[in-house]
C-alpha cells in the first residue's frame, strides 16, 4: 500500500509516495537534505539543481562503496562459513577418534585387570606349591648336612 508523505528538503516541501513507513521516509528525506546542505556549504554559488545533482552523485558513490563493502563482507562470511564447516567436520572426526581411543583404553584396562587376576592366581598356585614342597621335603636326622659326625 502506497502512502503520501510531505517532507522538506532545502526549505522546499515535497510530497513523496512510498510503501515504506513515515519514519523511514523522513530518514531518507533527512539524509538528502543533509547531503545537499554539505554540498551547498562547500560551494554556495551552486544552483539548487546543481546541488541536487552533486548530492545525488555523492549519495550514489556512498551507496556503491557500501554495496562493495557489503559484497566483501558476504564473501568473507561465506569463507568463514566454509571454514566453520571444515572445522565441524574435523571436530566430528576428532570426536570419533577420541571415542575409539577411549574404547581401546577401556579394553586395555580390562586386559590389565584380567592379567592381574591371572597373576594373583599364579601367585596363589606358587604359594601352594611351595607349601606342598615344604611338607613333602625329605627329613634327615640330626647332625649336619653332610652326614653324621
Amino acid at each position: 500500500m502506497k502512502n503520501k508523505f510531505k517532507v522538506r528538503i532545502r526549505g522546499i516541501e515535497y510530497t513523496l509516495v512510498s510503501s515504506e513507513d513515515e519514519e523511514y521516509v523522513n530518514k531518507v528525506a533527512f539524509m538528502v537534505d543533509k547531503k545537499m546542505g554539505e554540498v551547498y556549504s562547500a560551494n554556495p554559488k551552486l544552483s539548487t539543481a546543481m546541488t541536487a545533482v552533486l548530492s545525488a552523485v555523492n549519495l550514489a558513490d556512498q551507496v556503491l562503496k557500501e554495496e562493495e563493502n557489503s559484497d566483501n563482507l558476504r564473501k568473507q562470511l561465506s569463507e568463514y562459513s566454509e571454514e566453520m564447516k571444515k572445522l565441524k567436520a574435523e571436530l566430528t572426526e576428532c570426536k570419533t577418534a577420541l571415542a575409539l581411543k577411549e574404547n581401546q583404553i577401556e579394553s586395555q584396562k580390562e586386559s590389565i585387570n584380567n592379567f592381574k587376576i591371572d597373576i594373583a592366581r599364579k601367585e596363589t598356585e606358587i604359594s601352594g606349591l611351595k607349601e606342598n614342597k615344604k611338607d613333602n621335603a625329605p627329613r634327615y636326622g640330626g647332625g649336619n648336612r653332610y652326614g653324621n659326625q
